[in-house]
């Protein structure tokens, strides 16, 4: 037996089970039809993100929404000055010091993008010259900072499309020149961590998916591998979306992955290929005919839209994949993969990024059309790319299990939050209750769904703690995680209300599964 004790000193007993993987809720940050988002190099700290909206037609009034308290708060930021929808935003590594953020924007049958840059954390943005008139109907895919940006000012742009050549930039975008080796199509320009002094840099192109790789600090990109595990054969997927390299490990290992579509019947059907040594030798994932342990087990049949890294550089080798079918994990440096265990999330996620850390919070854009900078705009009247969620990694894991049972106010809400960071406390809040009403919070460490008073019984129950509801039907308990309870233990709760309109005089909460980090 172990105890739980609340921060209002009671207590009750129960048995604590241990879980493998904590589990937790994906909540929405901010408004509907998000085109893109970034959150800041020091969130750990700031707690900052941006979020980037735009019409429901892809036509104007786009606006940048300012993400505060690690995802808790979001207000209205500014608006690009010509009302273009914002296509792409790139923060500065360094943005703690120099607030820097750049983005870019379109608009549908416009014949070129705009560029553009703050230096006031997305306040007030100027326009930037263009690296050279684009194609009609494209905009800027990628526009990657070096690392050390605040240093050495590098910059890369690539556009969408057919035809799109690569820029580079030395001056923080002031004047650019062309990447004198062909790259057409390329797309999601990455730095090495240690660029600054290894030179590496590296790209796809989209329409014959190929690795590319610069090791004279993004000057030129030349294809493939140097030299090729198999010559004159490229590593590569039928449709790429992305490209990651996960910081210097030991032995200087440098992983790389990148990620798209894959097709039993093509040439290329892997989906998710990796080197493990910078790009020279690559296992080609899974597809047929793939050898065992390869790379990307668990992703057949998915397209994965884009990958986050939680290796810190000392080999923990943890992934997220955003994918057609949600977001899976691994564990193992992209060997396996499996389904990320979290509730609230639509299915296709079109990208994801890892904010404060291996243990900070996810930030994903799910639902709704695909990324435009993967598949470009849609027809006028098309979904939206979809809506920004947040899944916190550290603190209490709360999985919504529903069965609320309606009473005088709706459906009764029982939820927990947590703050940000490695912390045991946690609160539940009771809210659309019956107002001033006897109420009792079960606990139990099992879930039994029993049909009960009209609705379900989700926990136990082996604790009952009767309460009494506020006036407006709220109720707020503070708790913290006892240290005896090891790291995964669950506990499951639901509220029950005394309430005449309820089928049988009560009503329910929705149940909620709650884990221990």
């Amino acid at each position: 037996m172990l105890l739980l004790t609340s921060a209002s000193a009671l207590s009750f007993l129960l048995l604590a089970q241990t879980a493998p993987t904590a589990d937790s809720s994906w909540q929405q940050v901010g408004p509907d039809g998000v085109f893109t988002f970034v959150t800041s190099p020091d969130y750990a700290n700031d707690g900052l993100a941006w979020i980037a909206t735009g019409s429901v037609n892809y036509e104007g009034d786009g606006d940048f929404h300012l993400v505060t308290g690690h995802g808790d708060t979001v207000q209205l930021l500014s608006s690009l000055p010509q009302g273009d929808d914002p296509q792409l935003l790139t923060i500065s590594p360094t943005f703690a010091v120099d607030h820097t953020m750049f983005a870019t924007s379109g608009r549908i049958l416009a014949p070129a993008t705009e560029l553009w840059k703050s230096t006031d954390a997305g306040a007030s943005w100027t326009k930037l010259p263009q690296p050279s008139p684009l194609p009609w109907g494209n905009f800027f895919k990628d526009l990657a900072l070096s690392p050390s940006f605040a240093t050495d000012q590098v910059m890369i742009a690539s556009p969408t499309g057919q035809g799109g050549d690569t820029y580079r930039s030395a001056d923080g975008g002031a004047t650019w020149i062309l990447n004198p080796f062909p790259t057409f199509d390329m797309r999601d320009i990455t730095f090495a961590e240690d660029f600054a002094t290894s030179g590496f840099a590296y790209g796809i192109r989209v329409t014959t998916p190929t690795f590319h790789r610069s090791t004279d600090f993004g000057f030129v990109f030349k294809q493939c591998s140097h030299p090729l595990s198999n010559p004159g054969i490229c590593a590569g997927v039928l449709f790429a979306n992305g490209i990651e390299a996960a910081p210097v490990g030991p032995q200087g290992q440098r992983p790389i992955f990148y990620f798209g579509k894959g097709d039993a019947v093509a040439l290329a059907p892997q989906n998710f290929v990796r080197s493990l040594d910078n790009g020279s030798n690559w296992d080609l994932g899974t597809g047929p005919g793939s050898a065992p342990g390869s790379s990307g087990q668990g992703l057949e049949g998915l397209t994965i839209f884009d990958l986050a890294i939680a290796d810190n550089g000392l080999g923990t080798g943890r992934l997220y994949a955003a994918t057609s079918n949600g977001v899976y994990v691994s564990e193992d440096n992209g060997t396996t993969f499996a389904p990320l265990d979290a509730a609230g999330l639509p299915t296709l996620v079109s990208r994801i990024e890892l904010a404060g850390g291996p243990d900070g919070d996810l930030y994903v854009l799910a639902g709704g059309f695909p990324d435009p900078h993967l598949w470009g705009s849609p027809s006028p009247g098309a979904t939206r790319p979809g809506n920004l969620y947040r899944l916190r990694l550290s603190g209490t894991g709360s999985v919504d299990l529903g069965f609320a049972l309606a009473g005088v106010s709706g459906e009764p809400e029982l939820t927990a939050t947590t703050a940000f960071g490695a912390t045991n406390d946690f609160t539940l809040e009771l809210t659309d209750a019956a107002p001033s009403a006897l109420m009792f919070q079960v606990y139990a460490d099992q879930p039994v769904f029993a049909p009960v008073f009209g609705g379900t019984l989700v926990p136990g129950p082996a604790v009952l703690v009767p309460r009494t509801t506020g006036p407006l039907g709220k109720y707020v308990t503070p708790f913290t995680w006892p240290a005896s309870f090891p790291p995964g233990s669950a506990v499951y709760t639901q509220a029950w209300i005394l309430d005449a309109v309820g089928p049988q005089g009560f009503s329910a909460s929705n149940g909620l599964k709650l884990t221990k980090p």
